[in-house]
């Protein structure tokens, strides 16, 4: 026949003698509240069973029996989860764990509550975290405490971390499943900073084709121009309109060439020129002799 644990039989043991029970009666109850010890509380709860000679079985069941409110409620989670049985060391464990600092305890249940849904891997994962804190300080049972992680999980993967809720057989399971599937929303950072990397590469690389580009049309353009603006000067140098090379013999523009139709009859305006030589322009317009005659000084004889 197998051991009956002292939880799953609170009463049956013949060693827990009621008349000694009486001795405890002047152990205060505990209810878990903010304002109460739970360290003196465990301190005198140790020091009357000791004195009563009480076997650890005794003991978990006289601090069982003097627990009320919120502190009977965490008790009974916690020894269920334990599937009924418990050591009076890890109750101890736990119950130091989830009262002896209950202010820190409701300030961790309140943030966990106010957390507002994830949006980077990070924060995903502290979120797990406080889940597994509460989860081990028994602030809440094991069934609620998935669904509040769902409620607070990104859309893209809500039904898959509903899907590792049912088939995790506890919660480190499930913490466990949560954590493989938070890529899928959340990348991994490395592979976002290789993007990052890679885009930054080609933005640059681009940037660096665009000044190349740039570059060169500026130094076509340049190259243009020089060599516009040095047919112009060749194209200036030699054209008819320079005073300095002009020579009415080819010029189709001048109106005293041989092609014109006025010199044709050697007449302009009803008068008659003499032809300079061979020229073909009137001696009167030879810029060379009128350049000789204001330089020497020299007077130009009518040639006929």
């Amino acid at each position: 026949m197998p051991e009956q644990h002292p939880i799953n039989n609170l009463l049956s043991s013949s060693s827990f003698n009621y008349n000694t029970a009486t001795g405890i009666n002047g152990i205060r109850e505990f209810n878990g509240n903010e304002d109460e010890d739970a360290n003196i509380w465990l301190r005198d709860v140790m020091l009357i069973t000791k004195l009563m000679n009480c076997t650890k079985d005794d003991t978990l069941r006289i601090i069982v029996m003097k627990l009320r409110n919120t502190a009977l409620s965490w008790t009974a989670e916690t020894i269920h989860q334990a599937n009924g049985t418990i050591s009076l060391e890890d109750f101890l464990i736990l119950f130091k764990k989830r009262f002896t600092n209950l202010y820190k305890t409701e300030l961790s249940l309140s943030n966990f509550l106010t957390t507002p849904t994830p949006t980077t891997r990070e924060e995903f994962t502290n979120l797990l975290k406080n889940g597994t804190t509460i989860f081990d300080l028994r602030s809440m049972n094991a069934e609620s405490l998935p669904q509040v992680i769902i409620g607070k999980t990104p859309d893209t993967i809500k039904p898959l971390i509903f899907q590792a809720m049912e088939h995790s057989k506890d919660w480190h399971m499930f913490i466990q499943r949560a954590e493989q599937i938070a890529w899928i929303a959340f990348p991994d950072k490395t592979l976002n900073m290789i993007s990052i990397n890679k885009g930054q590469h080609r933005t640059r690389s681009l940037k660096y084709d665009s000044n190349y580009d740039r570059t060169q049309i500026n130094k076509s353009q340049r190259d243009f121009r020089y060599n516009q603006n040095f047919s112009y000067a060749q194209n200036d140098r030699y054209s008819h309109n320079n005073r300095y090379t002009h020579d009415s013999r080819y010029s189709h523009n001048n109106r005293y060439s041989h092609n014109n139709r006025y010199l044709n009859n050697n007449t302009l305006a009803g008068k008659v020129y003499d032809l300079h030589g061979t020229c073909s322009h009137r001696k009167d317009h030879c810029e060379t002799l009128i350049r000789l005659q204001k330089t020497a000084g020299l007077v130009i004889i009518k040639l006929t």
